[in-house]
């Protein structure tokens, strides 16, 4: 794409502005090989990750979980204290589709390759990755998790969330956190 940056204009002078940025988005010999996706606010970086029921947590009189205890202690409350109040036990405390990994990074392992130092490491391996399949696990094993969060496909996802089941999930902040807001409108 080298040869066409004189055709985007506005696209060759945030490179030429931003050297680091140009160097993300090319080959280690230079070739831009596309046109990046640039998130330059770092607040637009973040676009998939767990969402909460606000109006539950205020229910409960629980605060924002910040830390994995603080999401176990909401997790086990949107569980055992009824936050839909249909007085049956039917509250998903969180549902994570299948082969995301959500809440591994809070145990020191991206889901990927990443680089300490010098050295390229692969999360997965890692001690701290261990750790995490072990939570998940009890949070599954404890009914904190979906129990069919293997199966549950896009159908499913909008009836449980629509249906005042869903205490929080893991989604896309557009397209996951919007669509909900309007249908649950």
């Amino acid at each position: 794409m080298n040869d066409y940056l004189d055709h985007a204009p506005n696209l060759k002078k945030l490179l030429d502005d931003h050297p680091e940025w140009r160097k993300m988005a090319s080959t280690d010999n230079g070739d831009l090989i596309g046109f990046p996706f640039i998130r330059e606010d770092v607040t637009q970086q973040v676009f998939l990750g767990p969402a909460i029921r606000k109006d539950w947590l205020d229910k409960l009189n629980l605060s924002v979980p910040t830390t994995i205890d603080e999401w176990y202690t909401v997790l086990k409350a949107f569980k055992e204290q009824d936050p839909n109040e249909n007085g049956e036990a039917d509250e998903i405390p969180i549902l994570i589709p299948a082969g995301e990994l959500a809440f591994a990074g809070a145990f020191g392992t991206p889901n990927d390759f990443y680089r300490e130092n010098d050295t390229v490491k692969y999360g997965p391996i890692e001690p701290g990755f261990k750790e995490y399949l072990a939570t998940m696990n009890q949070w599954y094993n404890e009914g904190l998790l979906d129990k069919d969060f293997a199966t549950t496909d896009a159908k499913m996802t909008d009836a449980k969330i629509t249906g005042n089941q869903v205490g929080s999930a893991v989604l896309f902040l557009n397209g996951g956190i919007g669509k909900y807001m309007d249908l649950m409108a």
